[in-house]
Parts: structure tokens; sequence; C-alpha cells
């Protein structure tokens, strides 16, 4: 049995496919076009919460689905190219968009709808009515800590949207990789394989995410120190913000495909596959140059 690769040389085999597609982060215009309109990841899970409360507007709703479906759209691509499928270009990617948009679609509608029962069962334990996060009151002349806001809801409430976040991640591989139709069972496809690596697949994700920190660090202490002397400065520095937010998400999957090859690989996860779909195929003859 081959042995298995460790965190690090995974995030270096996702990080050399990111590096070898860059025509990927044109993406980072997607995110540009929709962050002028105000419509982010953020946004949309806010605007989610708000439709659950009955307070949004039509046309806000309206750009956050159309910031769902040109993501849905995409996923399928970007996740065909760093899975090794053979001379996936330009004809292909979008080929390859327009044939799992549905898969992506239906799972991410079932994050929609585990983001709500999270904000239903667990975001009352944790927050407010008025969004304050509920922490018991100090006594009497105490200081109140900073660590005061890590309540047990509190870490409960991130840990879930972690949990959150790794499934659909690990599901959008799987169901992409393996041709995968049914969201739910790409779902627990995904479990499988954090359930084989849970350590490692954290670990990936907590890497690409200090490392996009120290990244947001340093452009804004450029800022800071250019302090709107310089304008073009200022927009040189916010496009490479965005290359940078690109880049976590585009690093993220490529080594959840580079996890999943290796596990394959093994045959920890070959044993499950009845027959080898052409993107599978196509990794096997690209592991080699890896």
């Amino acid at each position: 049995m081959a042995r298995r690769p460790g965190l690090f040389s995974l995030f270096w085999a996702g990080l050399r496919r990111v590096v070898r597609a860059p025509a990927l982060f044109a993406c980072a215009g997607v995110t540009y076009l929709f962050g002028v309109a105000g419509v982010s990841l953020g946004s949309s899970l806010i605007v989610l919460g708000g439709v659950w409360d009955r307070r949004f507007w039509p046309q806000t709703v309206a750009l956050e689905l159309l910031w769902v479906v040109v993501w849905a759209f995409l996923w399928g691509g970007i996740i065909s190219r760093y899975g090794g499928h053979p001379a996936v270009r330009s004809r292909r990617f979008f080929a390859a968009c327009v044939a799992q948009v549905g898969p992506q679609l239906r799972l991410t509608v079932m994050a929609a709808v585990a983001w709500l029962v999270q904000l239903w069962l667990v975001a009352p334990l944790a927050f407010e009515p008025g969004g304050r996060v509920r922490r018991p009151q100090p006594p009497p002349g105490v200081p109140e800590s900073a660590f005061a806001l890590l309540t047990p809801a509190i870490i409960l409430y991130v840990a879930l949207f972690c949990a959150l976040y790794l499934s659909l991640q690990l599901a959008r591989v799987r169901a992409v990789v393996e041709d995968r139709r049914s969201a739910l069972f790409s779902v627990i496809a995904g479990w499988r394989l954090l359930a084989a690596r849970p350590m490692v697949v954290m670990g990936l994700a907590l890497l690409t995410g200090g490392l996009f920190l120290v990244a947001l660090w340093v452009v804004l202490f450029l800022l800071a120190i250019n302090d709107g002397q310089s304008v073009p400065i200022e927009y040189v520095l916010g496009a490479g913000y965005l290359v940078v937010m690109q880049w976590a998400e585009l690093q993220v999957a490529a080594s959840f495909v580079a996890l999943y090859e290796a596990e394959m690989t093994r045959g920890a996860l070959a044993v499950r596959l009845e027959a080898a779909p052409p993107l599978v195929s196509g990794m096997n003859a690209s592991l080699a140059k890896e």
C-alpha cells in the first residue's frame, strides 16, 4: 500500500495545480463584479438569514441567487481542471461547468438548508435578538475579558459552520471527480473522505486560511502606509486582495482533489467505485506527474 502523503505534501500538490492553471484566477473578476454590488459569501449568509426572518429586499435576493448560480456553474469546471482531466481547456472547461451545474446547485441548496437549521437551532443560543453575543455578565468590579465571547454556544456555532463548509467543499469534489448526480450521496462520500483523514482535511483548510489572513494583514498594512497618497497603489492593493482571496478558494479545492487522488491511489476509496468515470481515469494518468 502506498504511503500516505502528509499535510504539507498535499498543500504543495494543490498549490502546483493552482499555479499550473493561472487562467482560473479570472474568477476573481466575477468576485469583483459581484463585490461592487455588495454580493459575497458573507452577504449571502446574511440575506439567507433575513429571508428566514422575512426581512429582505427582492432585488437583493435576486442578486444573491445570481451569485449562487454563477459559482455553482464555475465550480464544475474548476474542479475538473484540478482533477487532471486531459486537455481541460476553455471549451471542455465550460462543458464541465454545464454538465456539473445541476449537482452543484443541489449541493448549494442542501448547504443553505443546513445553514437555516443552524440559524434556527444554534443561533438563538449564541446570539441575542439584536445580534449581540450571549455571554455571562462579570461580577461587579471585575473587568470584562475578551475571552468571555468564547462561550460554549459560540464555539458550537463556529464548529458547525466549519463542518458545513468542509462538507460542502468535499462533496463538490466527489460530485465532480466521480460524476455523481445525487447531492445526498455526494455529501456522504465527502464525509467518508473526511473520516479517512480528518486532521489533514482540517489542516489544509486552516493552513490556507492562515496564509490568507497573513496576506490580508500585509495588504491592510500597505494601505495604512499609503494613506491615500497614491491612488494607483490602492487599486493595485485592492486587486491583490481579490487575487489572494481567489487563491484561497482555489487552493482549498485543489488540495482536496489532491487528497482524494492520494486516498484513491492507496485503495481506501477505489474499492467504493463500481467503474472509474472518465475524470477518475484522467486522474490516474496524471498521478505520475505530481
